[in-house]
């Protein structure tokens, strides 16, 4: 289907444009795969599952909500979805900032390029959107 680069192309995009990531991601892989028909089917089944499953869920959860199992379930829960973000960040941080090329493989650029994202968002509190467009703008001029 797609190769790491192209998978990581997709989340650049489907961050940079309004939206969830998943509805871009999905649309962009649908209609890379079989044009306008493919976009559509792939946005209508990345929404439908997500949207049953709200619907089912918050029902139980607004039943059961001051259950002590409830509450353990929903505790439980918090750690696991931090992984799962943090997995993710690595796999994308890997893809980005490792390369074939260069000192132990590692794109010492990119590298630059991310901590000084990471400190204007956590020091000078820039907006994430002026963070993308300047990424994707020395993107352009670097690479």
């Amino acid at each position: 289907w797609l190769t790491a680069q192209q998978f990581v192309d997709i989340i650049a995009v489907a961050e940079s444009t309004p939206g969830p990531v998943a509805i871009n991601s999905a649309t962009f892989i649908g209609y890379k795969v079989a044009g306008f028909s493919g976009a559509l089917m792939a946005t209508i089944g990345v929404c439908l599952p997500s949207f049953f499953i709200m619907v089912i869920l918050t029902k139980v959860v607004t039943r059961f909500n001051d259950h002590p199992i409830m509450k353990g379930l929903l505790y439980g829960i918090r750690p696991v979805v931090i992984s799962l973000i943090l997995l993710a960040a690595v796999f994308i941080a890997q893809t980005v900032l490792i390369s074939p090329e260069g000192f132990l493989g590692i794109d010492w650029l990119s590298v630059g390029i991310a901590i000084l994202g990471f400190i204007a968002l956590q020091k000078f509190k820039i907006h994430p959107i002026f963070l993308i467009i300047f990424g994707g703008i020395t993107g352009v001029i670097l690479y």
